[in-house]
């Protein structure tokens, strides 16, 4: 299923990943991987303030994360979508990029992936990615759930996949 899928990231699971060196796995699981210069520059925030970031310089240098390049018109759509939903820079920048023909949104916000559902469009909770790479094989899930538990991604989900 999910290797024919075009995927937009938000910055979350792509931190969540890195830290549990598990970056690889949105390549391994979808035939395209994307995410929004918005979204870039939250994970490469600090980076760009001269702080050491061993997480941010790996997804940084992910050459097959393709970056989405908003157009002007695009990007006062996301200002509104920020507005009305009460959504980050990054996360109104997907809702706007997802209309390019994304099969869906990757993230790790409860709050996000309501926001998200409500407005139309596919999401995938990082714990259910985890769920999809084990089902296709590439991934022992109750490993790959404790790595992201270590990374800090804690929520009943994963604890009951790690039992």
């Amino acid at each position: 299923m999910g290797r024919r899928l075009k995927a937009l990231v938000n910055t979350s699971p792509l931190i969540f990943l890195a830290k549990a060196g598990l970056l690889s796995l949105l390549k391994e699981v979808f035939s395209q991987v994307y995410t929004t210069r918005q979204v870039l520059d939250e994970v490469t925030y600090p980076l760009r303030h001269g702080i050491s970031s061993r997480d941010a310089e790996l997804i940084a240098r992910c050459a097959w994360i393709r970056i989405v390049e908003l157009s002007s018109e695009e990007l006062e759509e996301v200002e509104r979508a920020r507005s009305e939903l009460n959504i980050d820079k990054g996360e109104a920048s997907l809702l706007v990029a997802y209309r390019r023909g994304f099969d869906l949104v990757i993230t790790a916000d409860r709050r996000a992936e309501r926001r998200f559902k409500a407005k139309g469009l596919n999401v995938m909770d990082l714990s259910e990615l985890l769920l999809l790479a084990g089902r296709e094989g590439i991934v022992d899930v109750k490993k790959v759930a404790k790595k992201v538990w270590d990374a800090g991604y804690r929520v009943r989900r994963i604890k009951r996949f790690m039992a």
